[in-house]
């Protein structure tokens, strides 16, 4: 426990505590515009505890180049706690960290001095579930305590839209009962199939689903070694949407150990005007609509599919299906950078 260091703060703080009566800490904001899927430059400053993070805001923006900033930009304020001998943590971060190392040292005891029979005690056999998912709940869910996102423009708060799971593993036979083209299809899934047969199969899948329906819903395939698949179902509503909801992916997969991504879904592609670098594909006169799928895992794998399709007496007519040559899908930033941890 001596060499950790964050054990070793909790310990030394309570001493503080005791003989002197608090600690010496700061309230900070670590300040940052995001433009793209890149990481942003990280600006900590000094605020007023009492101040919200749309207080902060406002100050913030006064100092900012607008004309430097994109229409579509993020405003991200992440608010920290800091105590002067653990500079580098966040106080509530930290806490939680110790939470679960002691959480765990008194679960371990419990069961050797009970014989394995944790339901001698009441309230441990309770809530052993929730204690013990304690710092994964907090991973997942530290932006709602810590990190306000706003629209750098109005200041209105953005919040991630909740995506559903879709379908379940054991589903997916019952697609042949509303979908027959799945008897076309020579490839069968399995668990084994590497990335790109997976991309693959799900590509040609995915055009079948757009043939039927019309549209495809935005959608998400999480994989790892010797388990089902997860399907999310996303709800895109611009560029301030797609990133909020992949960095809540990112923080899916990093708590649940995920070593794979498929994602599925319909796109706006142009020819980029140089004297326009502004405008989004979307917002070209010249716009064609593409389905794309991008597959990745931390094995630093990844592939890009793309088809445009036109519509045509009410059917789906695909040009023909493109791999782009050394490209990589930025929009997943936020998931490499995860399994480059």
């Amino acid at each position: 426990m001596r060499e950790d260091k964050i054990l070793r703060w909790l310990i030394e703080s309570r001493n503080k505590i005791v003989k002197q009566g608090d600690l010496e800490t700061k309230s900070v904001a670590n300040v940052s515009v995001i433009q793209n899927w890149y990481k942003p430059p990280i600006n900590e400053i000094s605020v007023n505890p009492t101040l919200d993070s749309n207080e902060i805001a406002v100050i913030v923006c006064e100092s900012l180049d607008r004309d430097k900033i994109g229409k579509n930009s993020i405003l991200k304020i992440e608010r920290r706690w800091i105590e002067n001998n653990l500079a580098n943590y966040e106080i509530l971060e930290a806490l939680v960290y110790c939470f679960d190392f002691y959480a765990k040292i008194i679960f371990d005891a419990h069961n050797y001095l009970t014989n394995n029979k944790p339901n001698k005690c009441s309230y441990l056999s309770n809530f052993e579930s929730e204690i013990k998912n304690i710092k994964n709940d907090f991973t997942l869910n530290k932006d709602n305590f810590l990190t306000t996102y706003l629209d750098i423009n109005t200041l209105e708060q953005l919040n991630p839209k909740n995506f559903k799971i879709g379908l379940r593993e054991k589903d997916f036979n019952n697609f042949e009962d509303n979908y027959d083209f799945l008897n076309e299809i020579n490839f069968k899934r399995d668990k084994n199939s590497n990335l790109k047969e997976q991309a693959d199969f799900y590509f040609e899948f995915a055009k079948k689903i757009l043939s039927v329906d019309g549209f495809h819903i935005p959608t998400v395939i999480l994989g790892k070694k010797d388990a089902s698949p997860k399907f999310l179902q996303l709800k895109l509503d611009g560029k301030r949407d797609t990133y909020l909801t992949i960095h809540k992916i990112a923080q899916i997969i990093e708590v649940e150990n995920y070593e794979s991504i498929i994602f599925i879904g319909e796109m706006w592609v142009a020819i980029p005007d140089d004297d326009k670098p502004e405008l989004l594909p979307g917002e070209y006169t010249n716009k064609m609509e593409a389905l794309m799928i991008c597959a990745l895992n931390k094995d630093k794998e990844e592939y890009i599919y793309t088809n445009i399709f036109e519509r045509k007496n009410d059917e789906i007519v695909y040009g023909p299906k493109q791999i782009p040559q050394n490209n990589t899908a930025n929009f997943l930033n936020p998931i490499k950078d995860v399994w480059a941890k």
